[in-house]
């Protein structure tokens, strides 16, 4: 092996782990993204009830696709942000006040601090 295809060999791991932490960080926040669109553009209150528990459990898979690639400090908050959304429920999305929609805008701003984690960090 030539000087090059050594040190191609010992840089390859660093990359390719980075690539895999930009691919699993992309599919996270299409997911998220898609969520918050479904979340914000829809008025069926009904529709976003009964599909919650699932999209919980889609959020929770991608969660834990990516959450190996945060540590110490940025990993709590992760979980936290994460915790914020796992521990609402299908009844608290139908919450107003004044006639305003507080519990579904609560999901979208809880959606929204998980897409602003991802990107920054």
């Amino acid at each position: 092996m030539n000087a090059a295809g050594i040190i191609s060999a010992i840089f390859r791991p660093a990359g390719s782990q980075r690539d895999g932490r930009e691919k699993r960080k992309h599919k996270f926040l299409i997911f998220l993204r898609g969520w918050r669109f479904e979340i914000d553009g829809g008025r069926d209150l009904v529709k976003l009830t009964s599909r919650f528990s699932d999209k919980v459990r889609f959020f929770v898979h991608h969660k834990t696709a990516v959450e190996g690639d945060f540590q110490g400090r940025t990993r709590s908050v992760f979980d936290d942000l994460g915790k914020a959304i796992c521990g609402l429920t299908p009844g608290q999305l139908q919450e107003t006040q004044n006639g305003e929609m507080t519990g579904r805008d609560k999901l979208s701003k809880a959606i929204n601090a998980v897409i602003l984690f991802v990107e920054r960090n």
